[in-house]
């Protein structure tokens, strides 16, 4: 059983530091482009690393929630298989995705981590302040307390579900469907899995309180 890293890939500057983070989580890593995102992919020969070439983009506000229904639609989705959502400025925490492989259920909602500090040199939609979505119980699984990345499900699952545009929630509008039609299905991980907005600036600390990513900027 394999796990998928579904990505709306957009921040071509990162591929390098997101292929480093995930070659030791033994994934299969699937950026979803456009022929402008897929850039860095082109000449791709890594076995682990699926790139999918998707229509660009229409209008404003499609991003990540229209490449993430063009896999679903696209891709050739295996029931068996883990697939999660992730952004292209998140990580997934050391070590979970080893645990995913070991649960059975066919829903998975977990913790996101918003790191120890706001990076305020930055501006814009990425800079939201540092409190944790914590997932404790199903009631957790609501609109504003869950974003995408906090989702896996099952292959056969995925392959009945599509995200839709409808509104900036999106994101959870698609969680609180999947907890109403399969509530029988769901696990629920209060850890961290993965670390929000981990490559911002001065976002993410060191054990001596040092920024991890003192250098890249988002923008």
């Amino acid at each position: 059983m394999n796990f998928h890293a579904i990505m709306p890939f957009y921040r071509q500057r990162l591929t390098e530091i997101l292929i480093k983070h995930f070659e030791s989580m033994n994934l299969v890593f699937h950026p979803v482009c456009d022929r402008i995102d897929i850039q860095p992919f082109k000449d791709n020969k890594i076995s682990w690393i699926q790139p999918l070439l998707v229509r660009p983009l229409q209008i404003p506000g499609d991003q990540c929630y229209r490449k993430n229904d063009d896999f679903i639609v696209m891709a050739d989705i295996i029931d068996e298989d883990y697939y999660g959502f992730i952004h292209d400025d998140d990580m997934y925490v050391p070590g979970f995705i080893d645990k995913i492989k070991k649960q059975t259920a066919k829903i998975i909602f977990y913790s996101a981590s918003r790191g120890q500090a706001w990076a305020t040199a930055d501006i814009g939609p990425y800079n939201w302040p540092p409190v944790p979505l914590i997932i404790n119980t199903i009631e957790d699984v609501r609109i504003a307390n869950i974003d995408m990345c906090q989702v896996i499900v099952k292959g056969e699952i995925l392959k009945q579900v599509r995200y839709g545009n409808s509104s900036v929630c999106s994101d959870g509008e698609f969680a609180e469907m999947l907890k109403k039609t399969w509530p029988n299905d769901i696990l629920i991980l209060p850890e961290f899995g993965v670390n929000f907005n981990y490559f911002q600036p001065g976002r993410y600390l060191n054990q001596e309180g040092q920024p991890i990513f003192p250098t890249v900027t988002l923008k």
